[in-house]
């Protein structure tokens, strides 16, 4: 993907002769709502030149960036009431340091932003901030934040290290769920420092736990580039 931002990269991939063929089992497959892993079976029967982990990619790629297409178009269709959007990520400790920072951000409509979902296998998405009651006119007050579950599906290995299992074409085991009104972001000083560690390295957490950076600070908000360690310590 290098060169290439994300959605430009999917509309390549999947416009490309050899793979064309594949957007019409995932359309069939879209349409049966089978899941992944029954989409990747699928795959496998008739694109033997591709290994299980590319057409894995492929198509979680595609789907989340057809997700993500279709959460922003009903947000361009109602951009009298929508504000911005909350950039989501997904609420377990699979989530890699380039998204995590991005957790829960608002982003005004036109405001500069990372690209949406971020990489491939990204698992982000958009949610819509609509005007207030009041805003809209209505004499209410806005409803309580909810909490949002965090799951935990890393665990300790024999050796004394945090292994978080790869997100492929079935559920990983849910080892455990807590809830918290921040989502993961406001989960993660809670985590055990070997699930932080296997998150976002052990230098980054130094400095996050040493107070010399946030876990916000870690990527650009504008235009989500990881900084270097380098940077991070001047």
């Amino acid at each position: 993907v290098k060169g290439l931002l994300l959605p430009a990269w999917v509309d390549a991939a999947y416009t490309h002769s050899i793979i064309q063929p594949m957007i019409e089992q995932l359309q069939i497959a879209a349409l049966r709502g089978e899941g992944y892993a029954k989409i990747v079976r699928r795959l496998e029967d008739g694109f033997d030149q591709f290994s299980k982990r590319e057409l894995t990619t492929l198509a979680r790629t595609y789907f989340q960036q057809a997700n993500v297409r279709s959460q922003q178009a009903v947000m361009e269709a109602n951009s009298d009431i929508v504000t911005g959007f909350i950039w989501t990520v997904a609420g377990d400790d699979a989530v890699c340091p380039l998204c995590l920072p991005l957790s829960e951000n608002f982003y005004a409509k036109d405001e500069e932003h990372p690209e949406i979902p971020r990489h491939p296998r990204c698992r982000c998405y958009p949610r819509s901030r609509t005007k207030s009651w009041r805003e809209l006119g209505i004499d209410a007050d806005e409803l309580a934040p909810i909490e949002r579950a965090v799951v935990q599906r890393g665990y300790e290995d024999k050796q004394g290290r945090w292994v978080i299992p790869n997100i492929g074409t079935g559920g990983t085991k849910v080892r455990d769920v807590k809830f918290y009104v921040g989502g993961i972001k406001e989960a993660f000083p809670n985590m055990p420092e070997k699930m932080q560690t296997a998150m976002i390295g052990p230098r980054r957490l130094e400095l996050i736990k040493a107070g010399k950076i946030t876990l916000e600070d870690l990527v650009d908000r504008r235009t989500g580039r990881l900084f270097l360690l380098k940077e991070l310590q001047s």
